[in-house]
């Protein structure tokens, strides 16, 4: 290599974590995925589970719903005592906004991220969450593993009381994975 090069390759690894390095270096890791943009699978222990599909907006990026596991209300969602027996059997909605004219707005295709920005390497903060199944908006930052397969999203109140931390995996497609 020459200088010019060396001192370029340098400056680039120093960004790059310990481990990337070492294996970058041997060969082992061909490509580090750091953009955040793509499909993600959110899952849950409540039949919640859906694709989110992250997408840049200018200088922030969004999320959006892009489909859900199960996009009927059944009935054994385990809110059965909270959803209204009217929409038993329709296609999910946001039952808990608290707004009444929006609640009856399809999931499908809902914006739920708004407003991430790049903090420091491999990380976004700065946005708001809107969780579907409690009609709240948190704080979120998010966080891509550093093989990029995974994104842990953290939603708190205020400053730094954390409320949940998911981790969702890429997906190639807005396919459900097989």
């Amino acid at each position: 290599m020459t200088p010019r090069l060396t001192m370029a390759f340098l400056s680039t690894m120093a960004r790059v974590p310990i481990a990337l390095k070492m294996a970058a270096m041997q060969g082992l890791v061909s490509e580090i995925e750091e953009d955040i943009t793509g499909y993600w699978l959110k899952h849950s222990n409540n039949h919640d589970d859906a694709i989110i599909a992250i997408y840049q907006n200018a200088d922030v990026y969004d999320g959006r719903i892009v489909k859900l596991a199960h996009p009927i209300f059944n009935g054994d969602e385990g809110l059965a005592d909270i959803v209204p027996p009217a929409v038993i059997g329709k296609n999910k909605t946001d039952v808990f906004h608290p707004d009444p004219l929006l609640r009856s707005r399809p999931l499908e295709g809902m914006r739920i991220i708004a407003g991430l920005r790049s903090a420091h390497y491999l990380e976004w903060s700065g946005a708001y969450i809107y969780c579907h199944g409690e009609g709240r908006t948190y704080q979120c930052k998010a966080r891509l593993s550093d093989d990029g397969k995974s994104l842990q999203i953290e939603t708190y109140r205020g400053k730094s009381t954390a409320v949940a931390t998911q981790t969702w995996t890429r997906l190639r497609s807005s396919h459900w994975p097989v």
